[in-house]
């Protein structure tokens, strides 16, 4: 019996370990953001903001219970306070006596209503893992070769689905297209949109080897078909074997860094987002590279992700990483960016996808 008891111990103090490690204080604490997120106002969260610990503690539970009643049908609803009304007569809130069996019946209703709601949250959390796992399989090669280039490709959502897109396609031997694109908002609804911009390019990308007329051709599409106030970034580049040409439009993304030996600057900006404008033409930009130097793109999620104290990456810190890429090849100069975003962010739950892509030319 005195082993069973000490195996027991041992056991509950490992599973505490392991709750208390790292990983499960982030995937607690980003739990606990998107519980507040999910079932609080914008003003109800400043307010926390102001309280002290024990006080937020308990104005998040008050909150999210009212939060949780006004997001349940009508019905679950009704059910979920007529369960709380029961529950409380046992400390002599309600009125009645605690022998009538009030109590029992309304933690069981509470308890019918929370078993309703898990299952439709593991039905759509299944769903969005099965989605996730097409997302990963439409992904390209995170260091796809192509011959005279080094090429690094990223992407990581904030939810179980991205709204981010990323792409590599060789559409011959000397030719091949690379893109990388931000969906407005998040979760499903920008990942099926992000998933609709990658077939659409895809598909019409052999058959347009001008990439502006490509970029008009999408954007026309989407103004077309797509959801109003629903638009995408998008910068999609050519790469050559033939030359050391980076040949490229920018449909509202951010200039990408150009990285050389003794600057670091952005190449200008590009047009409006696709999906806004009918009409828009896109201008075509080239840049040349030489061994050495590269090319960085990245999403929002870089500069806009913040640590536990609140404070953004920015676009300071991010300039001071690429000084420090000149000469890396594609692979390494994302490892050392994620290096120090992870460094800066740690455990804190990330609120944005965070993509990335890095071209470079080949010392060979």
């Amino acid at each position: 019996m005195k082993k069973e008891w000490k195996s027991t111990l041992k056991e509950a103090w490992k599973t505490l370990k392991e709750f208390v490690s790292k990983g499960e204080r982030k995937h607690w604490r980003g739990a606990v953001n998107d519980i507040r997120e999910f079932y609080l106002s914008s003003e109800e969260q400043e307010k926390l903001k102001k309280k002290g610990f024990i006080v937020r503690w308990l104005l998040l539970a008050w909150w999210t219970l009212g939060g949780m009643v006004k997001r349940l049908s009508p019905i679950r609803g009704i059910f979920l306070v007529i369960g709380l009304l029961l529950l409380f007569r046992v400390v002599g809130y309600g009125v009645g006596s605690e022998r009538d069996g009030a109590p029992l019946l309304g933690g069981l209703i509470i308890l019918f209503i929370l078993m309703v709601e898990l299952k439709d949250k593991v039905v759509a959390k299944d769903e969005l893992k099965e989605g996730r796992a097409i997302q990963i399989a439409l992904m390209p090669e995170p260091n796809p070769v192509f011959p005279g280039w080094s090429i690094w490709l990223y992407s990581s959502p904030a939810n179980d689905v991205g709204g981010d897109l990323i792409d590599y396609l060789q559409l011959d031997k000397d030719r091949a297209m690379v893109a990388l694109g931000d969906v407005a908002g998040k979760g499903l609804p920008a990942a099926l949109m992000m998933a609709r911009i990658q077939s659409t390019l895809r598909a019409l990308a052999p058959e347009f080897p001008d990439i502006s007329a490509l970029a008009a051709r999408v954007n026309d599409i989407l103004c077309r078909d797509g959801i109003k106030s629903r638009f995408a970034s998008l910068l999609y580049a050519f790469l050559s074997t033939e030359n050391n040409k980076i040949s490229f439009v920018n449909a509202g993304h951010f200039p990408p860094v150009v990285v050389r030996k003794k600057s670091v600057k952005e190449a200008g900006k590009g047009g409006i987002a696709l999906g806004l404008k009918p009409g828009t033409s896109y201008k075509l930009q080239e840049l040349e590279l030489d061994a050495g130097e590269l090319i960085v793109v990245y999403s929002d999620g870089l500069t806009e992700a913040q640590n536990g104290d609140g404070e953004f990456f920015g676009n300071e810190r991010a300039q001071a990483i690429f000084k420090q890429l000149h000469g890396m090849d594609a692979l390494t100069a994302g490892e050392t960016i994620l290096r120090e975003f992870n460094t800066f962010v740690q455990d804190t739950a990330p609120f944005d996808d965070l993509s990335l892509m890095i071209l470079s030319r080949n010392r060979s």
